[in-house]
């Protein structure tokens, strides 16, 4: 099952918003999991915005990951 996907610019964007305080993904693609991760850091707003993951196939090494982005 799955549903739309969201971009990366998506995700950029929607940061951008002020009352967003938190995100939960369970998308189980790990690449799309990393286009939130971007898109949370590169709003500025990494310090403001909690990110969860629900990747059952990776959920012990999705939680234990520290993300690293250039710029980031």
């Amino acid at each position: 099952m799955g549903g739309r996907l969201l971009s990366y610019e998506f995700w950029r964007r929607f940061c951008e918003i002020e009352n967003v305080a938190a995100i939960k993904v369970a998308p189980f693609n790990r690449y799309q999991t990393l286009d939130v991760a971007r898109g949370v850091i590169d709003s500025g707003r990494s310090g403001e915005i909690a990110l969860y993951t629900g990747n059952d196939d990776n959920i012990i090494p999705d939680l234990l990951a520290d993300i690293r982005v250039a710029g980031g």
